[in-house]
């Protein structure tokens, strides 16, 4: 068995993103979110840890030369089917930006999320 991490709406069966790729979770493990519960791994996701995640994003595109916008072709719920290393860097980035403007999309309309993750 694999990552798995899904951002869902707290209390609720609804689940806004899920992801089975380390290296989109670790853009918000590296930033030491809320945990939901003492002693669980499960965390918080508010705006500002999205502002932060963002900004790491932004400046990975830039160190790579890439363009942040991304192209109509992307398809975010990729980040749920396939491994990482069915895509190419520029690819594997955009697909995380635009999982992060997804899971901003659902903090602006319902709030917080929880990310519930386990490896």
């Amino acid at each position: 068995m694999g990552l798995h991490a899904s951002f869902d709406l707290p209390d609720t069966d609804i689940t806004v993103l899920e992801a089975i790729h380390l290296s989109f979770l670790s853009l918000f493990l590296e930033e030491r979110p809320e945990p939901v519960d003492d002693g669980h791994d499960d965390f918080w996701v508010d705006a500002s840890l999205l502002d932060e995640v963002d900004l790491t994003l932004i400046e990975r595109l830039d160190t790579a030369g890439v363009s942040p916008a991304i192209s109509t072709a992307t398809v975010i719920e990729d980040l749920g089917r396939y491994g990482e290393d069915a895509f190419d860097h520029e690819t594997l980035l955009h697909l995380h930006l635009g999982a992060v403007r997804r899971l901003r999309q659902a903090v602006m309309e319902h709030g917080p999320l929880v990310c519930a993750w386990s490896a």
